[in-house]
């Protein structure tokens, strides 16, 4: 048997130092007067600078297809897990509950949590966030007081939605 080699090419090192950097570019991303509050934006443009970068340099490397092939797969495979801890960390309104009770320092009842959560927008910024989220997407429409889905994009996203549960067995999840 050979000896193990555990060198990597160029452009795999590449990918490795732009996921390496990615959490601190969107650290300072987030910071930027603009893109405060803007999750998807920050995250959207950290990816797209990461990638332009890493394509630069590889360029530069005159790699070969093979290792930018796998220095590709690396970069998506990590884009994937941080999106994951990202939306973790954006949208995890149980976390959001914990850090609530955290900063309170002192034990707290269920209507004080309510009121006090993302330091004090309540309860209620969930739904007003997540309605702002669909009207931005064009799946649903507002109405002066009332939502609907959009006759195109929001009945078919809803179609494929249920349907993917009922193939999976996912249905008493949705209700």
């Amino acid at each position: 048997m050979g000896a193990l080699q555990f060198t990597t090419s160029t452009s795999i090192d590449y990918a490795l130092w732009v996921i390496a950097g990615f959490p601190f570019v969107l650290g300072a991303l987030a910071r930027l007067p603009g893109l405060k509050g803007r999750n998807a934006g920050q995250f959207a443009i950290s990816t797209c600078l990461g990638t332009v970068l890493w394509i630069a340099l590889i360029i530069r490397a005159d790699a070969s297809p093979h290792d930018v092939e796998i220095g590709l797969m690396l970069l998506a495979s990590a884009y994937l897990m941080y999106l994951e801890i990202w939306a973790l960390i954006s949208r995890g309104y149980t976390l959001g509950v914990l850090v609530t009770l955290f900063t309170a320092r002192r034990p707290l009842g269920v209507d004080e949590i309510a009121a006090r959560y993302r330091r004090g927008d309540g309860l209620s910024w969930i739904m007003r966030h997540r309605m702002e989220g669909l009207i931005g997407t064009g799946l649903v429409a507002s109405h002066g007081d009332t939502l609907a889905l959009t006759p195109f994009l929001g009945v078919a996203t809803a179609r494929i939605y249920r349907f993917v549960l009922l193939a999976l067995g996912l249905a008493r999840t949705s209700r």
